[in-house]
């Protein structure tokens, strides 16, 4: 099956995340397809990060660069006025909407650790397992 993984899902395992090696383990496998926004919205979490923990802005950045080299994922375009639909519907972010017609319109599993747009995915049928599924947790919520 293919998988559409969000950059939180990403974001994640490049970084040293809590959840990082769940998503690791699952991003295993199947093609990764993504949204065109993907590589930006990754590139700012980095930036992000790097103003954050600017002890760590080094590693941070050659991490997202490393991966950035070979990325394995394949980007899409998607269907914006489909997408702006998803975002009203289900009061997400045009971003994260974009994630979710994605798997939606391929029929894809969707890998994200952001609370609301998991849950809006199972509302709509699509697939988007998350490291607390066996144990009462939930992924996170955007702060």
């Amino acid at each position: 099956m293919i998988r559409v993984v969000d950059a939180s899902a990403v974001a994640a395992m490049l970084f040293g995340e809590h959840d990082g090696p769940w998503v690791h383990a699952v991003l295993s496998g199947p093609p990764l397809i993504v949204p065109a926004i993907f590589h930006f919205e990754l590139g700012n979490t980095c930036r992000m990060k790097c103003r954050r923990h600017p002890d760590e802005a080094e590693a941070l950045l050659a991490n997202w660069l490393d991966w950035n080299s070979e990325p394995p994922v394949t980007a899409m375009a998607t269907d914006l006025i489909a997408t702006m639909h998803l975002a009203w519907d289900h009061n997400l972010t045009f971003y994260d909407a974009s994630y979710l017609w994605l798997a939606q319109d391929r029929a894809a599993e969707l890998i994200s650790l952001d609370n609301a747009l998991v849950l809006a995915a199972r509302s709509l049928g699509v697939q988007a397992p998350s490291p607390g599924d066996g144990d009462q947790t939930t992924p996170r919520s955007r702060n």
